[in-house]
């Protein structure tokens, strides 16, 4: 009886702590499930900050758009320079609007040139003769982060499509009905 006792309380004894290996595995392990939730949250912050960034671009390429397709609202009239030289621009939709208070018109139309986009303006005081070689001076970028700027009249059904891609790749296209009238 004796002897049983002992050996229950040597077998109790030996159970009670852990020894050195023991430690020093268990230390080693959670440092590693230390290290890996540390590298999770790094990329994930890292994730978050691209999203925001492509966010941040998308939503800079929608508000050009909105620009150009408030200005294009304001028309009364747009033109298709083929051949003309009114501008140094070439492949462009000029829009024309009266300005309320003068009798003068206001010419505007948008541009890329040298990864920016460029709205370019002029104020006659008769309507505009697109044959001569009037030149539109005001230049005002409007984003300057643009690799790539499309616009595509359809005169079938009077629309303009917008293709717009920055320099990170992202990219909006839009479809507009025109108000104005054509000349």
């Amino acid at each position: 009886m004796t002897k049983k006792k002992s050996l229950s309380n040597h077998i109790i004894l030996k159970i009670k702590g852990f020894g050195l290996i023991e430690l020093v595995i268990s230390i080693a392990l959670i440092n590693i499930l230390i290290l890996a939730m540390g590298k999770i949250l790094m990329s994930s912050n890292s994730l978050m900050n691209n999203i925001k960034n492509n966010s941040n671009d998308i939503s800079e390429l929608n508000n050009t758009l909105n620009y150009i397709i408030s200005d294009i609202d304001r028309a009364e009239y747009f033109i298709i320079p083929e051949n003309m030289k009114f501008s140094e621009y070439t492949n462009n939709i000029v829009f024309i609007r009266k300005n309320q208070d003068k009798d003068t018109y206001y010419l505007y139309g948008y541009d890329p040139k040298q990864k920016s986009i460029i709205r370019f303006a002029s104020t006659q005081s008769s309507f505009p003769d697109f044959y001569s070689n009037q030149v539109l001076k005001g230049k005002n970028i409007i984003n300057d982060d643009i690799k790539e700027f499309k616009s595509e009249y359809n005169s079938n059904n009077n629309l303009i499509y917008f293709y717009i891609e920055d320099n990170n790749k992202n990219s909006v296209k839009r479809t507009y009905h025109i108000k104005a009238n054509k000349l």
